[in-house]
């Protein structure tokens, strides 16, 4: 439930006490950012936070491959960013750090998937986790049900997840 799962990461972001907050990640480049990012805006708005267009951070090219994150001028970088993954919120990490800026003493990131391949950074991520063996065992029962001639039900099946907080998110006075 990539929606939700986003709504309630910004909600967490937004109870820490920021509220100038950006979201990186490509919308419209697959379905699975494009639902963390309309989770991300309604937990904005519900929160009366600005939300506009120009906020996205764009994370990846028009090929899908990730690029180099461009970080926002000085005089707009926000208390928070919140990541479609958790490797995007790596690679801001490293963009931040290259100028200065510690994560979460200066900027709070978090990120989605609860995967970092390797130990890319120090910072301990704030992110959502969705157990594999949660998504492997409604697929199982779908096939299942369908090889068996079993009644199921077509189309969408959220899989929900939790947040894992560690600290990446300051909280702000």
């Amino acid at each position: 439930d990539n929606y939700f799962c986003s709504y309630l990461m910004t909600d967490y972001v937004i109870s820490q006490g920021h509220k100038k907050i950006r979201f990186v990640g490509n919308f419209g480049a697959t379905t699975s950012i494009s639902d963390r990012f309309m989770g991300f805006q309604k937990a904005m708005l519900e929160n009366q936070l600005n939300c506009q267009p120009d906020d996205i951070i764009n994370d990846r090219d028009e090929n899908g491959t990730l690029i180099k994150i461009s970080l926002p001028p000085v005089k707009n970088m926000p208390t928070a960013f919140v990541c479609n993954s958790d490797e995007t919120a790596a690679n801001l990490i490293l963009a931040l750090e290259e100028k200065g800026y510690k994560v979460p003493q200066d900027i709070s990131v978090t990120g989605f998937d609860n995967y970092l391949p390797q130990k890319q950074t120090e910072v301990e991520l704030t992110t959502v986790y969705i157990k594999p063996e949660d998504s492997t065992r409604v697929a199982a029962e779908l096939i299942i049900n369908k090889i068996t001639g079993q009644p199921y039900i077509k189309g969408r099946h959220l899989v929900s997840g939790s947040l894992v907080i560690r600290n990446s998110v300051k909280a702000l006075s």
